[in-house]
């Protein structure tokens, strides 16, 4: 089976959402906190097997229990096993290309079930599905374990799904007619051997004596033990795992252990089509771990599965496809949004998936615009007590024009706020002026100067051009005597003269001019690692600068960015039963 649509309403913290998801697998990123655990719980709650689910105050949108939440899936892919479980099957169709249902059965497209999810006023949950008449048939628990949905990795899942507890993976993979008569016979076995101390026993018989003078009838006192009230006896049977003399009940193992041992039992209970629902993959595994997750994932789904997954790994975004990424954004007009990953951003999840990840990516032309900028930027962040890192702010290679504007096009198109610090080309001004008046990107470059050379040619004085030559690279080279060498010639000298010796005899401008010039076609500042020393110089020696201004201006446009949110489109409303 594969879901081809999710109506969320009123659910926890999303008030609206629709989202029609891929086949395979749907990988969701994004902020925290915006809604992407809430969307698998969602899905959990619809198709979920387990009986007897009651809701909480927090499952209601901001706690309007009276409003209730409602649910709804449009299930597609049917197999056999899912049809003959209804006698007569409340089939919608659904019309991929123009994205809607309909009751019509001979107007083509998909067979589809409509099933949702409610939450009542008095904190029930009641699933029903849908038929294309508009009446509602009940989906009981045995209905919805026909879709073999299985949940990994929420904060309960390993201490339910590892027990005997109705519906779950254990319970799932193991008959609990098997355990049954074992476990009676085991509590009735402990009951026998419960012994307690002499203190104990005249208390008990103190309390005999004082009930028999009150009612005759009743016999002797005594402690035993006894099975929860209204709790499945079997839901006491776990597993454990045995490594030496020591046992350890797997739901108390850890995170990584856990969530390799709830796919272990889900993989074997594989339906025709199974469904995964697996919040943040990554919990507790190494990156390697986490890759090979994945391709288990991946090769267990095949063509007619599909899975839904959150992450915030760069490791697992990596062994994504890009048409699998999925970004959850905050709510904006009352509804949430999950947009796919433009394909544009397909040179960034391969070279730095940890820029999808972020809260804002600032695009930058090159390496040495990362060098420039991380120092810059580093001080500002801590001139407000804070950090890039806890700002969200990843600095990413935009690989230079015109290449980079195939990655800022994609995050325009896909409305995500970002910035840009790009180089003053002669060519594609036009895309760049798009660029800087999009509302949602924060975008600056070199005021009057085409590029850093440049920049730094006209803004810093001789004798701090001098300083700068002269500066140790980051691995405390000292690279003065090859580019005094280098300007020298460039000048028609075969000397090692400083710009403060060389402009009494050629002129200022000149001197400024090849300084410039050949900086740039010798690459002097081209790699983060040289450029970097560039940006420290710059914070440190000549903070004034226009340069480290337009940083500055960067930097309160990018805070902008984050405390205020892009217009987004609301979503389609369209779903059957709405």
């Amino acid at each position: 089976m594969q879901i081809r649509r999710l109506k969320i309403e009123r659910f926890r913290g999303i008030e609206k959402l629709v989202w029609h998801p891929g086949p395979g697998i749907n990988c969701l990123i994004g902020p925290g906190d915006v809604g992407k655990s809430t969307i698998l719980d969602a899905i959990d709650v619809v198709l979920s097997p387990a009986p007897g689910r009651v809701a909480s105050e927090h499952d209601y949108f901001e706690g309007d229990v009276a409003a209730g939440f409602k649910i709804e899936i449009l299930v597609g892919k049917l197999n056999e096993e899912v049809l003959s479980a209804w006698p007569v099957a409340p089939v919608w169709r659904w019309l991929a290309d123009e994205e809607r249902v309909q009751a019509d059965p001979d107007s083509g497209g998909e067979g589809v079930f409509c099933f949702r999810a409610q939450g009542t006023d008095d904190l029930e949950v009641e699933h029903v599905a849908i038929d294309p008449s508009g009446g509602e048939m009940p989906l009981s628990p045995s209905k919805r374990q026909a879709f073999g949905l299985s949940k990994i990795g929420s904060a309960g899942a390993a201490y339910r799904e590892l027990r005997m507890s109705r519906g779950s993976l254990l319970s799932r993979n193991i008959p609990p007619e098997q355990l049954r008569s074992l476990v009676t016979e085991a509590m009735q076995a402990t009951r026998d051997q419960f012994t307690v101390s002499d203190e104990t026993s005249a208390r008990l018989q103190e309390l005999s004596q004082a009930l028999k003078a009150i009612a005759p009838e009743a016999g002797e006192l005594d402690l035993a033990m006894l099975s929860p009230r209204g709790q499945n006896l079997l839901g006491m049977v776990g597993l454990f795992a045995t490594a030496g003399k020591t046992s350890v009940p797997l739901a108390s193992a850890g995170l990584g252990t856990q969530q390799l041992a709830l796919f272990t039992l889900a993989r074997l209970l594989i339906s025709a089509s199974p469904l995964f629902v697996i919040d943040e993959i990554e919990g507790g595994l190494e990156p390697f771990r986490q890759r090979d997750l994945v391709a288990r994932v991946r090769r267990t789904i095949g063509a007619s599965g599909q899975a839904f997954i959150t992450t915030h790994s760069p490791a697992v975004v990596g062994e994504m496809a890009i048409d699998e990424l999925y970004r959850v954004d905050p709510p904006a007009e009352g509804a949430s949004r999950v947009a796919a990953l433009p394909k544009g951003l397909e040179t960034i999840r391969r070279s730095d998936p940890e820029a999808l990840l972020c809260r804002i990516p600032i695009i930058l032309e090159g390496q040495t615009e990362m060098g420039l900028l991380q120092p810059l930027l580093e001080e500002k962040a801590g001139g407000a007590d804070t950090t890039l890192g806890a700002l969200g702010i990843r600095l990413v290679d935009g690989g230079g024009q015109p290449k980079v504007f195939g990655v800022t096009d994609a995050l325009v198109n896909a409305g995500q706020r970002f910035g840009a610090f790009l180089d003053d080309e002669t060519e594609h001004k036009g895309r760049r002026a798009a660029l800087a008046a999009a509302d949602c990107v924060a975008f600056r470059g070199y005021t009057n100067a085409r590029c850093l050379e440049e920049a730094l040619s006209k803004q810093l004085s001789i004798e701090k051009l001098d300083a700068l030559i002269c500066t140790p690279d980051a691995n405390g080279r000292d690279r003065s005597t090859s580019r005094y060498q280098q300007l020298n010639e460039s000048l028609g000298s075969q000397s090692r003269k400083t710009l403060s010796q060389l402009v009494p005899e050629l002129g200022e401008d000149r001197c400024r001019s090849a300084f410039s010039d050949i900086a740039n076609r010798k690459g002097w500042f081209k790699t983060s690692q040289t450029s970097v020393v560039v940006g420290e110089y710059l914070r440190d020696d000549d903070g004034g600068t226009q340069i480290v201004r337009d940083v500055a201006d960067l930097w309160t446009s990018v805070m902008g960015l984050i405390s205020a949110q892009c217009p987004r489109d609301e979503a389609s409303d369209d779903v059957p039963g709405a």
